[in-house]
């Protein structure tokens, strides 16, 4: 991020600038939350892929965590 346009917002109907900073907090927020879906979708995966190999009780030490 080299932070050129500040206050840049994507949204599905495309790019804008923010005019505020409650703007900018709302973005942030949504982000926060897909951020945390993400997270949690790549979790499942991670647990059906253990099961579905017969690594369910696989020790999951030394193992490095992404979030």
């Amino acid at each position: 991020m080299t932070d050129l346009l500040t206050g840049l917002i994507a949204t599905s109907g495309g790019y804008f600038l923010a005019t505020s900073e409650a703007e900018l907090l709302d973005y942030e927020q949504s982000l926060i939350g897909r951020e945390d879906a993400i997270k949690q979708v790549r979790l499942a995966i991670a647990r059906q892929r253990r099961i579905l190999y017969n690594d369910a009780n696989r020790p999951e030490e030394n193992k490095p965590e992404i979030f």
